[in-house]
């Protein structure tokens, strides 16, 4: 699983991979090896503090803004819960990712949009997606499931929500299906693998010039 949000050609033939964290590990590529990338490559394997391969990345289709969207853990005091508890987050680059490849913005900017803490009785899990429109804007949906604080171990997959973000809306919930006692598995929910993306507005020329499927 890649969980590194910056990996970026080092001297010497080395691949050097960083967390937001800050944590960086180099990964030398010798000549020739071939990996699942191809020649000179290697599959990098890393998880970071989220535990889990949540990492979205968005491109606008108008200018050079970047998006990652990703979880990360909502509650310090149950570590042991990050791979499904978590707070729904995003960092964001105005230049293609360039300052954060030469390391003059990095890291960057944490934009937390959940700030779920330690309380509540729901918290962000497993699936995220994310796109720019064509007016510039940043949209993110993501899926929560029931938590229960009295046990933090614990999670409760039959209780699903599907929340949509941008800057302009804030939050709003899209739909839900609660339906307690289902057990998906395998990190799926009652709602999971949604996506989004925004429609060229080539293709409406009246109406809304913001269109999401």
């Amino acid at each position: 699983m890649v969980g590194y949000q910056r990996c970026y050609l080092g001297a010497g033939d080395t691949l050097i991979c960083q967390t937001f964290a800050g944590e960086a590990q180099t990964y030398r590529l010798p000549e020739g090896e071939a990996g699942p990338q191809g020649p000179s490559a290697y599959w990098v394997g890393h998880i970071a503090r989220s535990c889990h391969i949540s990492y979205v990345v968005a491109v606008s289709p108008i200018s050079r803004r970047v998006a990652v969207a990703y979880l990360e853990p909502a509650c310090e005091e149950t570590p042991d819960c990050c791979d499904y508890l978590s707070d729904m987050c995003y960092i964001e680059s105005m230049n293609n990712g360039d300052n954060w490849v030469d390391g003059s913005n990095w890291p960057p900017a944490r934009y937390d949009i959940t700030n779920f803490g330690c309380a509540g009785d729901e918290r962000a899990v497993s699936d995220v997606s994310a796109c720019y429109d064509y007016q510039d804007s940043l949209h993110i949906v993501y899926v929560t499931c029931g938590f229960d604080p009295e046990n933090p171990g614990f999670y409760i997959p039959g209780v699903v929500r599907l929340y949509h973000w941008s800057k302009k809306t804030g939050i709003v919930m899209i739909t839900s299906a609660i339906w307690e006692g289902t057990r998906p598995g395998a990190y799926n929910l009652n709602i999971a693998k949604m996506s989004i993306s925004a429609q060229d507005p080539v293709y409406r020329p009246v109406g809304d010039s913001v269109y999401l499927y």
